[in-house]
């Protein structure tokens, strides 16, 4: 392990810290504000933005906050579990740009209650990971796959939907350079958005088989398709 250099610099921070006066030490880090001004007082003033743009964006989206934040199932120890998990994702600043996504899942996931609670919480966890770049992508994706896909689960195809990777990059060409579209690509197969299997399919005994194995291939699948509508606006793409 590399031995920590105590530099002149690093020295000199740390005296200005002990002895100059705030005016004095801002001018010279203004990038400390928060540590001057104290954690505690800055942490409050990130919770009540990000409090009140989430409510902004909660009252655009829902006629009546009051009718949805009182549905019965949020009473139920998995509603309960589910509401606190998206505030919690929701408030936290690193990912603060993704808010309007985590009052998408928190709508969908009251008004869906077909979807099992693990599935929603894996969808929150999912998003908490996913990059803004990675939300993009998948949008182009759901335009390109959502109706083959419709149409495999159907069975009015057998063609399983496989993603072709030169596509989406050459479709997102004037938006993206490739190796961003690409890395957001493997981020999400890394997410477990996307699958090799192309389907699971319950059979006699409810055991379960793979419909194919595309190796190294990967698909859009029911999973991927269901994850998107869970992030979704009802109205917009996202």
């Amino acid at each position: 392990m590399t031995k920590l250099k105590i530099t002149k610099q690093t020295k000199s921070l740390f005296n200005s810290l002990k002895t100059v006066s705030r005016t004095v030490l801002l001018s010279e880090y203004p990038i400390l504000l928060p540590i001057v001004l104290g954690y505690d007082v800055f942490k409050k003033h990130v919770f009540d933005r990000n409090a009140k743009t989430f409510t902004n964006h909660l009252e655009l989206k829902v006629a009546d906050v009051k009718k949805l934040l009182c549905d019965k199932w949020l009473k139920t120890k998995d509603g309960n579990l589910f509401v606190n998990k998206i505030f919690a994702s929701a408030m936290d600043a690193q990912i603060e740009e993704k808010q309007e996504l985590f009052v998408n899942a928190l709508i969908n996931g009251i008004n869906n209650k077909k979807i099992p609670i693990m599935k929603k919480l894996k969808f929150i966890d999912i998003l908490r990971n996913m990059s803004c770049s990675a939300v993009l992508v998948l949008i182009e994706i759901d335009k390109v796959y959502r109706e083959p896909l419709i149409k495999y689960l159907n069975k009015s195809s057998c063609q399983p939907v496989q993603i072709d990777k030169r596509r989406i990059i050459n479709n997102l060409k004037n938006v993206f350079e490739p190796y961003l579209v690409d890395s957001a690509i493997e981020e999400m197969k890394s997410l477990g958005i996307f699958s090799s299997t192309t389907e699971w399919y319950k059979y006699e005994l409810g055991e379960y088989r793979k419909s194919q194995d595309l190796g190294t291939g990967f698909a859009y699948t029911s999973f991927s398709y269901q994850f998107y509508e869970f992030i979704k606006s009802k109205e917009t793409d996202i």
